[in-house]
């Protein structure tokens, strides 16, 4: 009986451990100073029941100046990989202040969050593999 709490105890140990490091902010890209960090997150709205995994980013500027950064999403889901380069709607700008951080989150600027899976129901749909292109950091000049 002891062994087996002892067992038990090291497995849910492990997997707070992994919950954690799934929980923090990984770095994706620095150039010129500003910093692209990414994390997967479950993201859970009961009332609607919506229970996902998104990506979510993080924009930090480390530096004195403001910067423009322009990017599209490339996506792979399931092994088919998605073209959003001709979506408009996926093309995004961002203007981030200096030494400021923009940063989405379950709830707020998530159209900086990439959709990852369902966590409620198994859906053919599962993010892959994702990479920012046509990335461009660029100081703003006044």
């Amino acid at each position: 009986m002891k062994s087996s709490l002892t067992i038990l105890l090291i497995i849910f140990s492990l997997f707070s451990f992994s919950q954690q490091e799934n929980n923090k902010w990984r770095l994706y890209k620095e150039i010129n100073g500003v910093e692209i960090n990414y994390k997967y997150q479950e993201c859970h709205d009961t009332h609607n029941g919506l229970h996902q995994e998104l990506v979510l980013f993080q924009f930090v500027n480390n530096t004195k100046y403001d910067f423009s950064i322009n990017f599209d999403f490339s996506l792979i889901y399931s092994n088919v990989k998605s073209s959003v380069t001709n979506r408009a709607e996926q093309h995004k700008t961002i203007v981030l202040k200096a030494s400021s951080v923009i940063e989405s989150t379950c709830f707020e600027n998530r159209e900086y969050a990439i959709f990852s899976k369902f966590l409620n129901y198994k859906d053919k749909s599962e993010l892959q593999k994702f990479d920012l292109i046509n990335l461009k950091i660029n100081p703003i000049k006044l």
